[in-house]
């Protein structure tokens, strides 16, 4: 699988994962940690969601993230009672430490599921129990897929993009999203498909679009040849005119998310 790029969406990153946060959020209310958890954020990115689990709890709390910008940013904007490393998930050296891992809109990142997700289990206490959230189905967000059906289309664009690696990692129902788990030694308590709308002005709708999906589409290591200095620019004025496009009568953008919401224990 392709290794999509997210150092340079480090900055601006925490400005523009409004779609992201309002997930979390749902997964937070999922797990109901305890205040003396110790808990695990894999994928934290810029910490957003670790520090609201250091409101919830007087335990341990660690971030991970495989971008190095990604945990610069969240040690520039963290807590001293918070750690954050540079790690994969996959990588994960943690032996039984944790009570709750807490994962949100990292799994389609993976690039090796099934050994992250065992080295996350690995993490976990007997009896400990690990959250999951993340983008599902290759039709994820229809606008996005819309608007990138313009980018292979269009030419000044089609031939790169006709060398495109999808870096994602998607299924397409809830059971093969827990049968995933169970592979891991995980027993599933929940695993449910959902639509999450927002409707975004076309300018938000962007951001929202700068915020990760960005990663995958201009990630240089998943094209099969070298990207010119223009190309990117090309690609973010198509996905703006696509996404305007899309507006309706008020100006506004309709963006459905397709998510799968994981809870599991580890025996």
């Amino acid at each position: 699988m392709p290794r999509a790029h997210f150092d340079d969406l480090a900055v601006t990153y925490e400005r523009n994962a409004v779609v992201q946060k309002g997930a979390a959020e749902v997964l937070l209310q999922l797990l109901q940690i305890r205040p003396e958890e110790d808990v695990l954020d894999v994928g934290c990115g810029t910490g957003h969601p670790t520090r609201r689990l250091r409101q919830m709890t007087r335990g341990r709390v660690e971030g991970v993230d495989a971008s190095a910008s990604m945990v610069a940013e969240a040690r520039r904007g963290g807590d001293e009672a918070v750690r954050f490393s540079l790690s994969r998930a996959e990588d994960l050296a943690f032996d039984a430490e944790f009570d709750v891992i807490f994962s949100n809109s990292a799994l389609q990142w993976f690039r090796e599921p099934e050994r992250a997700l065992a080295r996350m289990r690995a993490a976990l206490r007997p009896g400990g129990r690990m959250g999951i959230q993340a983008p599902a189905t290759q039709a994820y967000c229809p606008a996005f897929i819309e608007a990138m059906a313009r980018v292979a289309a269009h030419p000044d664009t089609r031939d790169t993009f006709g060398r495109f690696r999808n870096p994602w990692f998607f299924l397409e129902t809830a059971a093969e999203y827990a049968a995933l788990l169970e592979r891991a030694g995980l027993v599933v308590k929940l695993a449910r498909l959902q639509e999450q709308a927002a409707r975004q002005a076309p300018a938000a709708a962007m951001s929202t679009f700068e915020s990760g999906a960005v990663a995958g589409y201009l990630g240089p290591d998943c094209y099969d040849v070298a990207l010119d200095d223009g190309y990117a620019r090309r690609v973010r004025g198509i996905v703006r005119d696509a996404l305007a496009a899309q507006a309706d009568e008020e100006g506004m953008v309709e963006l459905v998310f397709r998510r799968v919401y994981l809870v599991a224990t580890r025996a």
